[in-house]
């Protein structure tokens, strides 16, 4: 895997060339792909890819779209960028002069070393790291302020929840995917999240716990979107007990959920206050907290 510094450099390079700078926002990546002088077709593909990039004549270059695939605008953001990311990154490039078809899958569901690539070049492009951080600390993890994200950067939920949580180094959050099917399909930490449930199991492929807010998204109940629980409804191997926040986004295609779960952090009283005081760490970026 290429290290994330390289595909940053990456990206900052192909964003020169087409005129913007490492933290400008793409407003319309149709006209990027023109300028980076490669053509776009899209069509009702029989395939199950949701794009692919080929070579067509040296030095020229071809991007599909299945519009089978079309769940939304922002997803379709996110596949083009990817799809600029196997025409950027060396060794894809090469693959594709040596007529070996970058076929794509949906965001973030394929564990293949390329297609993780070409997904960390895509939020790279879209939501560059300082741009992302600087609207992020003004909010918090809940449902609204994903989609307030998702919405400045033109990306869909998925993508802007997995951003929040591997920018999010300062305190405990979670993204889990949740599949209509009953099981967790993907889950990823931030670094206070790690260091909280340190040694906890990956909740991939595991049962959704029938507590969680999720379990009743899957069973068809979704007239509420956030709820308190104790953080071991989740991560069911911790011997603490632990209160946190779970939002709920029903993703809208690949019958996914995402499950947002925050930890609370337990406050110090001070003068003013009667006791210790639950608190969510994104509301206090910059202040110390405790469990």
């Amino acid at each position: 895997m290429l290290p994330d510094h390289e595909i940053r450099k990456l990206v900052r390079g192909l964003k020169e060339e087409i005129g913007l700078g490492e933290d400008d926002l793409v407003a319309d990546i149709d006209s990027l792909i023109k300028l980076a002088g490669y053509n776009l077709e899209e069509s009702h593909f029989r395939d199950s890819f949701s794009a692919a990039s080929i070579s067509r004549a040296p030095g020229k270059f071809l991007i599909l779209y299945n519009k089978n695939h079309h769940w939304s605008e922002k997803f379709r953001r996110f596949t083009l960028a990817h799809e600029l990311g196997h025409l950027t990154i060396p060794s894809h490039r090469a693959l594709l002069v040596a007529n070996v078809i970058q076929s794509s899958s949906p965001e973030y569901t394929s564990l293949e070393a390329t297609e993780r690539e070409a997904d960390k070049f895509a939020i790279n492009f879209l939501a560059p790291r300082s741009a992302f951080k600087k609207e992020m600390i003004t909010l918090g993890y809940s449902r609204e302020d994903i989609m307030s994200l998702s919405d400045t950067f033109q990306i869909s939920a998925y993508a802007t929840a997995h951003r929040f949580v591997e920018l999010a180094v300062d305190f405990p959050c979670s993204l889990i995917a949740c599949h209509k099917n009953g099981n967790i399909e993907y889950e990823i930490r931030s670094i206070g999240m790690k260091n909280l449930v340190r040694g906890h199991r990956s909740l991939n492929s595991l049962p959704v716990n029938s507590s969680t807010l999720a379990n009743e998204f899957i069973r068809g109940v979704n007239d509420t979107v956030t709820i308190q629980l104790s953080l071991s409804e989740w991560y069911q191997d911790l011997e603490v007990e632990i209160r946190a926040k779970e939002s709920v986004i029903d993703l809208g295609y690949n019958q996914l959920y995402l499950a947002l779960i925050e930890p609370f952090s337990m406050d110090l009283p001070n003068e003013d206050d009667q006791g210790p005081q639950d608190r969510l760490p994104s509301e206090r970026w910059k202040d110390s907290y405790k469990y």
